[in-house]
């Protein structure tokens, strides 16, 4: 077991490991910092001084990380230089770190929802693979594990029923175009998928719901904490067995993804944890806390 930390009091909203598992990327309120070497002792290098960015992700050859606020940033590691991509709303990266998806709402007149694939590289109208308008809104964006296929909820209004539908559609990666649609679903707002691209999952307060990717339909079961405190954020992890769930009750609770039953409880005195992730062999797992601290630890599952 490892504690590290930020060298100051920054709630750990993100953590995310680098394709090789050797870095670390953690995402605060005021800030995005890097571990270079896990475990070699040194303090977070600080690499964007912006508030409250999210969602980092590292391409597949560890060149570039990603991360949003309000706009959409890309930091090239070997030099730290960062470029603000200016565009709003959802993003992902394909498995292989070649190309980049971007879920967002044109406004100025008629306001239109797009979604667009870019050569990582490039974004600018050069790099751009192919672009798709939808009628419909959507709030997230997410590649699944086998390589070819987007998913995201769609808001579709219902004159009828003066009342606005979800649906879960899925697109080809390739082209851009639409391959399934659910029937109204609840939808869920910031989704993990599993490795196995069998579940989505989300956090609401005190309950993790779950719903199948392909059966979006059927009935899946939701997971509430067994007390009054809030989930913070959650994981997978690699072999898809465990969810990794924390919680401001201090905790690192493990879910058997078979039974959807509590396997292990972690606890460490480092105050509420806020932030889960997986290297991404599986061997090591890092949990943040709200005051900057970071627990690493390996798996034995």
């Amino acid at each position: 077991m490892l504690l590290m930390g930020l060298g100051r009091s920054d709630p750990i909203n993100h953590l995310t490991f680098a394709p090789d598992g050797r870095m670390l990327v953690a995402a605060g309120n005021r800030g995005l910092y890097l571990w270079r070497h896990i475990g070699d002792g040194q303090r977070a290098e600080r690499l964007l001084d912006v508030s409250y960015l999210r969602n980092p992700r590292f391409t597949a050859d560890g060149r570039w990380l990603f991360a949003q606020t309000y706009e959409l940033w890309r930091i090239e590691l070997a030099t730290v230089t960062a470029t603000s991509l200016q565009r709003l709303g959802a993003y992902t990266l394909s498995p292989d770190g070649r190309f980049l998806f971007v879920s967002e709402t044109i406004y100025g007149g008629t306001h239109r929802n797009r979604m667009t694939c870019f050569r990582v590289e490039d974004f600018s109208a050069a790099g751009r693979v192919w672009e798709r308008d939808t009628p419909r809104m959507s709030h997230n964006l997410h590649f699944l594990t086998e390589g070819n296929r987007l998913v995201r909820f769609e808001a579709i209004p219902n004159a009828l029923e003066a009342a606005i539908k979800y649906h879960l559609f899925t697109y080809d990666a390739a082209t851009g175009a639409e391959l399934t649609q659910s029937r109204a679903v609840n939808p869920l707002y910031q989704p993990h998928i599993s490795p196995d691209g069998r579940w989505l999952a989300e956090r609401d307060q005190i309950w993790i719901h779950l719903r199948s990717i392909d059966a979006p339909d059927s009935e899946t079961p939701s997971l509430r904490n067994d007390n009054r405190k809030h989930f913070t954020d959650l994981a997978f992890h690699p072999s898809g067995k465990y969810l990794a769930v924390t919680s401001n009750d201090e905790t690192v609770k493990l879910y058997d993804t078979t039974t959807w039953e509590v396997a292990r409880t972690f606890t460490w005195d480092i105050g509420k944890m806020r932030s889960i992730a997986f290297s991404p062999d599986g061997t090591l797992a890092v949990a943040g806390s709200y005051t900057g601290k970071v627990i690493v630890w390996d798996v034995d599952l």
